[in-house]
């Protein structure tokens, strides 16, 4: 007689994600934004930013990184906790 294990019904049913879960997984995340993150957004927003550069506008550089950095560090705990995007 075959039994199935918690592990294949976890794997099946799926298991119910805790706060401590998703906590854990954002600073893991958080932790890996390095500097290659930081150059594929510049890469990505060179225009923007160029533009807020020529406009002394600092501060919409910085939101463009923060904002950048956020999405992928969202993305990236959906897709370690879910394997889906978010």
């Amino acid at each position: 007689m075959n039994s199935v294990t918690n592990k294949e019904l976890d794997a099946f049913w799926g298991v119910e994600l805790s706060l401590d879960d998703w906590a854990e997984a954002r600073d893991r995340q958080t932790a890996a934004y390095d500097q290659d993150d930081l150059m594929e957004v510049a890469y990505e927003n060179d225009n923007a930013i160029l533009a807020a550069l020529a406009a002394n506008d600092f501060a919409a550089v910085g939101q463009i990184f923060a904002i950048a950095r956020a999405n992928t560090i969202a993305r990236r705990v959906s897709i370690e906790l879910t394997g889906k995007s978010a």
